[in-house]
């Protein structure tokens, strides 16, 4: 479901929907940042196409 969505479901304002989203995002990536499950020491970049 879209912030837009969200916001009009609850009758709320989009900036307080992506705010309390953005928030509980944090929450989770601080209190545990192995929660992205990316290790840096495995992750590459490629230059291949698509």
């Amino acid at each position: 479901m879209s912030v837009s969505a969200t916001a009009k479901a609850l009758k709320i304002g989009w900036e307080l929907v992506n705010q309390v989203a953005l928030d509980a995002c944090r929450q989770l990536i601080y209190n545990d940042p192995r929660h992205l499950e990316v290790d840096e020491h495995v992750w590459k970049y490629t230059r291949k196409p698509g």
